[in-house]
This record gives structure tokens, sequence and C-alpha cells, in this order.
């Protein structure tokens, strides 16, 4: 029998072509490359528009878990799970990249609920490879008495394969990636997904499972690694600090948010500024979401500006130098009209609650 061909025409096999380029390419850069790859293509295939593949259910099920987990929407993170949701159909395993608080957790979380609201039954198993030692991590044999002790990622896998094939598995590592353990997991990762135990088991994986990565970097990764898995990569400059200014907002109570919004909208912006600028002052390098999380761990239930004032100085004062922390608390004080009990040492004072005022400390 003569193969039955079927010509495409130069649009569709352009079309084609570019949307593999951007499932396999976009989620590796970074934000200012994404920037100019997206026009570079669009010079070089030009006339041709392409949209990416678009799965309407699951993004109204992201949609709604997002609303119920209190997040602000982004169609930039929306973006990302999708990516993600990709990845972990065409790979095994899968590495979510970017510094803390950029949301790779959330990423997962969130599409892990979008999933069980779509039917799909889920197992996630998760454990930080680094805080614990390597034999415990992966099991190890007993030369004396020939006995297997079982590894938490083993254990993990044994129970990820005994799972009938129409739950999705994903095995959660959190943690830096270490060729001290990620290397025994090469034969996994690659076509073969295969563990081999040094009792000399193997445990053969399905497709409905995923061993999933999160990491800072990829510094110590070997390259025969990295080419074994697919890759999102995450970036500061993906994080918009008022989306997490308003997720955090709606996740106080009712009576509070009336109280604080104006305030948090008029004054934090103003000493978040003045921080993120002054960023490589810092005692303890941090990240933006850091910065962030800082100011808002100390604002839950504050009652009055004055208060608001005390605890962004001391939110995001205290990882500066004394010299530094004056210098914001100056620069609050001034910007919020609120006058210390000695401007000359705006750092001698504290808010007292019974007077719901400002005072200053006494020898």
């Amino acid at each position: 029998e003569k193969a039955v061909t079927k010509e495409l025409s130069e649009e569709r096999e352009a079309t084609l072509l570019i949307k593999a380029i951007r499932i396999n390419t976009l989620p590796k850069l970074t934000y200012s490359d994404l920037k100019k790859f997206v026009p570079l293509v669009s010079d070089i295939f030009s006339g041709v528009s392409v949209e990416d593949i678009t799965y309407e259910e699951l993004e109204q099920a992201i949609k709604e878990t997002m609303e119920e987990l209190k997040l602000e929407y982004s169609e930039s993170q929306s973006r990302k799970i999708l990516q993600f949701y990709e990845a972990t159909k065409q790979r095994m395993g899968v590495v979510l990249v970017g510094p803390s608080g950029c949301g790779k957790s959330t990423i997962w979380k969130v599409l892990k609920i979008a999933y069980e609201k779509l039917g799909q039954k889920m197992v996630t198993h998760v454990m930080n490879p680094k805080s614990m030692p390597r034999q415990q991590l992966l099991g190890f044999m007993d030369y004396d008495t020939r006995e297997w002790n079982e590894g938490v990622l083993t254990a993990a896998a044994r129970d990820c394969v005994r799972q009938p094939q129409d739950y999705r598995c994903w095995v959660i590592c959190d943690g830096d990636i270490d060729p001290e353990w990620i290397e025994s997991l090469n034969s996994v990762l690659d076509d073969n997904h295969l563990l081999t135990l040094p009792t000399g088991e193997r445990i053969s994986f399905g497709d409905n499972v995923n061993f999933i990565f999160e990491t800072n970097d990829l510094r110590f990764a070997s390259p025969a690694t990295v080419s074994r898995m697919g890759m999102i990569f995450m970036s500061e400059e993906d994080v918009d600090t008022k989306r997490l200014i308003t997720s955090w907002l709606k996740k106080q109570p009712e009576e509070d948010q009336a109280r604080m919004e104006g305030w948090i909208e008029d004054y934090l912006p103003i000493a978040l500024d003045w921080a993120l600028m002054r960023s490589e002052n810092m005692t303890v390098k941090t990240t933006k979401v850091g910065i962030v999380n800082s100011a808002l761990s100390v604002l839950r239930g504050i009652k009055t500006k004055a208060e608001l004032v005390y605890c962004l100085v001391k939110g995001l004062g205290s990882n500066f130098n004394t010299e530094m922390r004056s210098r914001l608390a100056s620069e609050l004080f001034d910007r919020c009209k609120e006058v210390p009990s000695d401007s000359r040492l705006p750092l001698n004072c504290y808010y007292s609650q019974s007077s719901e005022g400002l005072k200053a400390f006494v020898a």
C-alpha cells in the first residue's frame, strides 16, 4: 500500500512550527529575554498570527481555584500554570526555577486543586531532599543483615506505582538540586522511567507519574540532568507587589480590611519603594517578595496610622543598620504626617496600645 500523505500549506506549517517553538521555549526564558523573543518570532514568521493552545475548562478551574485561595488572578501566573501543565504532559521530570517567593509552590498547588475540580484524582508526596542524608532519602542496604531500609523518596515512588493509572501522582522535591541525590534519578527522568535500587530491584513508572523539583537555581545540576527535564523559569520581574498586598488584605478579618485598606494603599508602596531601592544595603540579602512579606507580617490588626508607621519601621528597618533604619523612620514619619516624640531620634519611640499613640522610651 502506498502511504497517503497530506501536504500542509506554508501558513499551516509555519503555524505548527511557531506553536511548537513557543511551547518548548517560552517557559525557559527570563523576563527580559521573553520580551525580545516574541517580536523576534514575529519578524521571522511575518504575517503569521499564532495563538497559544487554549484549555477552556482548565483555565476556568484555575480562576475558581485562585478565587477560593484568595489569590489575585494574573494572566502571567495563569500562563505559567498552563506551561507547567503542558510540561507535565511532555516530561516525567519538571523543574520550577526561581527565587524564593516568586510563586513556584503556588503554581503546582493551584493546578492540583484545578485538576481535582475537573474530576482528576491526585496523589502528592512533598519532601525536602536537602533536609536529610542521602541514605534516608534514597534508602540503603544494611550489608551486615542484608536488609533493605526504605528511603523517603523510594517509599513515595512505591506508593505512586501502586496507584491506578487514572490517578495522577506527583513526587515534589522542594529544595536545592544537588548532584549527590539527583544523579540517582537520571534513569527515571529519561525515556526509561526506571528507578533502580541498590538491591537490584527496578521500579517502573507510568505516564501518570511526575517528579517535580522546586529550586532557586540549577548551578549544581549537571547538563545530563537538566536536559532530561522540562523547565519553568520564574523571575522577580513577574511578581507584582500590588497583587501580593491585595491578596494579603483579602485574608484579613473584614472589620480590619475596611480600616487598613486606605492606609496601606497610600503609605505601604512608599515604604516598599524606599526599601527596594536600597536593598543592596540590607544586612541579610533577601528577595523582593521577602521584603514585602517583612512589611506585611507586622501589619495585622493595626488600629491607627501612627501604629502603621511604627510597624513599617520595625518590619522593613529590621534588616538595615541603625543609620539606614533612622533614615527610613524619618522618611515615613514625614510622608505620613506623623510626629515622633523626638524628631532628632525617630527610633527612640514605641507605639502605646493604651494611649494609641507614639511615646518616647524612658530610661
